[in-house]
């Protein structure tokens, strides 16, 4: 009977607290994450915790945030299908855009064939123009990493022109947010330290060619014939993530039939903190060994991505200061960074709501967003999946990346 009761007791003590948990207050919580391609926004509101996803890219600089995004630059005639992209940075609080990322070569394309058909003119947005045209060239442009003010990205363009055949060219860059100018090295790190990491890059180089020259692999031949097609500029680079550090990461681009349109990555380069850092650092996940999870922490509460293994949508957990845990949302991967509200005015706040707001009434489409008929090529896909992959050792990426080049 003692046993019984005992039993009774603690189900009953179970329930109350199952209730009072059920009870509970949110933690307050205000920030936003940037996860995949999109932007989810907690904050408590009534004892709850609620959440708002867009698909938007918001970046703070310097204390402002501003929305980056994409979008066609058509130059296209009727027999001239010619489209560019632009990356655009838009001030939440005044609504301002300006261009981060400008398409200077299907521009000049368009200006090259405007001199060439002076009696020609443009499309119009609601015109189609021929199935079979003699030029169709798209660009396309991708943003691999913003970090504080620069925004490094990854431009591919494919044409196909009658008489001259199908051709492919990519290239790589840094550009301030705030003034959409080419970032240099040392803007970014300063001369003595860009100096240093210039050399390391060229070294880098150096050996990548040695390696491949010297190796008796049975892929060394084709290797050694693809690598003269590759061009090594030190100013063609982009500012990443290494952990928490910034890294720089130098690339040689393909030209010619062969290898135009891939680039050949060379390891990393970590650099020192530069002063601009602290407000990246704040917005980084915690130094961690579990690559399962992502956290974050902003006073007394915590914030963790948990990824799924299987490769599905990561989870979205608050965690109060009593080590309570709220599911707040399935969200992309990965989480990027957090950027906390908590001191933020209301004019900041009220900006966010428009661009959220506002994000809902977009469309996806636009006109001939990719170049109809132009595939990309098989070597093009092996090459962009190889050169992202680290599991191997330079010379082993090197050697496979190059004897894939089409003969």
């Amino acid at each position: 009977m003692s046993g019984r009761r005992t039993l009774s007791l603690l189900l009953l003590l179970l329930c109350a607290c199952q209730s009072e948990n059920r009870r509970r207050s949110a933690p307050l919580a205000n920030f936003l994450l940037v996860a995949g391609d999109s932007t989810f926004w907690v904050r408590e509101d009534g004892g709850k915790l609620r959440v708002r996803g867009s698909p938007i890219q918001i970046a703070r600089v310097e204390g402002k945030f501003y929305e980056l995004y994409s979008a066609d630059d058509d130059r296209s005639y009727y027999d001239a299908i010619l489209v560019g992209q632009r990356v655009y940075r838009r001030d939440l609080l005044t609504g301002d855009s300006a261009i981060v990322f400008d398409d200077t070569t299907v521009a000049s394309l368009a200006r090259w064939y405007g001199r060439e058909h002076p009696r020609r003119r443009p499309l119009e947005p609601d015109e189609e123009p021929s199935e079979d045209p003699h030029i169709d060239v798209a660009g396309e442009v991708e943003i691999l990493e913003q970090l504080g003010p620069f925004l490094s990205w990854e431009y591919h363009v494919d044409g196909n022109m009658i008489g001259t055949g199908e051709w492919h060219t990519v290239r790589r860059g840094v550009a301030d947010v705030r003034t959409g100018a080419v970032a240099t090295l040392p803007e970014l790190l300063g001369d003595s330290v860009a100096a240093r990491i210039w050399k390391v890059g060229a070294n880098l180089w150096a050996n990548a060619v040695d390696s491949v020259l010297a190796s008796q692999d049975i892929r060394a031949p084709a290797a050694a014939r693809a690598l003269g097609d590759f061009n090594y500029d030190s100013t063609a680079f982009s500012l990443l993530l290494d952990d928490r550090s910034p890294a720089i990461e130098f690339a040689a681009s393909g030209r010619g039939a062969r290898a135009g349109g891939t680039l050949l990555t060379l390891d990393p380069v970590r650099a020192p903190e530069p002063s601009w850092w602290s407000e990246v650092a704040s917005s980084l996940p915690l130094v961690s060994s579990d690559s399962a999870v992502d956290r974050w922490r902003g006073g007394p509460n915590g914030v963790e991505v948990r990824y799924d293994t299987l490769g599905g949508p990561a989870r979205l957990v608050v965690i109060d200061s009593g080590g309570g845990e709220w599911l707040v949302a399935r969200v992309p991967a990965p989480g990027r960074r957090v950027y906390w509200l908590g001191d933020a005015g209301d004019t900041t706040l009220h900006a966010l709501e428009r661009a959220f707001d506002e994000a809902a009434s977009y469309s996806g489409d636009t006109r001939a967003a990719s170049a109809p008929g132009l595939k990309p090529r098989l070597a093009d896909v092996r090459f962009a999946a190889l050169v992202r992959t680290r599991a191997i050792s330079p010379t082993e990426r090197q050697l496979t990346l190059l004897s894939a080049a089409p003969k």
